[in-house]
């Protein structure tokens, strides 16, 4: 059960992106988003 929430959580958020990165870059120039991105992957893996 835990395997299937965690590929369902996945899917989301892989399938969202998309959405976003188009809303995003309406209202942004595709360097900031690529910078913004950038750093909340740096914040995500710092931990590790």
């Amino acid at each position: 059960m835990l395997s299937t929430m965690a590929l369902l959580a996945a899917m989301v958020l892989w399938g969202s992106s998309f959405v976003a990165m188009k809303y995003a870059l309406s209202y942004f120039s595709p360097m900031v988003v690529v910078f913004a991105r950038m750093i909340v992957a740096t914040i995500c893996f710092l931990p590790f």
